[in-house]
């Protein structure tokens, strides 16, 4: 999960801070799916 994440963030370029946060809820979706 945390691979993930950081590779989200570093895809959007974002600041971890907001991203962090979205890319969470997205990933915990996905895997909860």
């Amino acid at each position: 999960m945390a691979v993930s994440e950081e590779k989200r963030s570093s895809s959007k370029s974002q600041p971890s801070s907001s991203s962090s946060c979205a890319d969470q809820h997205y990933l915990a979706r996905i895997n909860t799916t």
